[in-house]
């Protein structure tokens, strides 16, 4: 899941370049905690990915952003 958010968050900043990457990130955290309860996620679990989300666009160069 940690994956496909981040592959959102890569395609959400190529579509809409006014967004920061910080931006980007704050939103898919955002929806990930708007849709936990449908996709019966717990509360370490979403911090897990959010975590996990955040490595992952660190390895892809995205740099400063917020803990969530």
């Amino acid at each position: 899941m940690a994956r496909q958010f981040k592959d959102y968050c890569l395609r959400k900043q190529r579509d809409s370049p006014s967004w920061t990457q910080a931006q980007c990130y704050e939103h898919a955290c955002c929806g990930l905690d708007a849709k936990a309860f449908a996709w019966d996620l717990l509360p370490d679990e979403r911090a897990w990915i959010k975590q996990r989300l955040r490595t992952l666009l660190e390895a892809e160069g995205w740099a400063g952003l917020p803990s969530i």
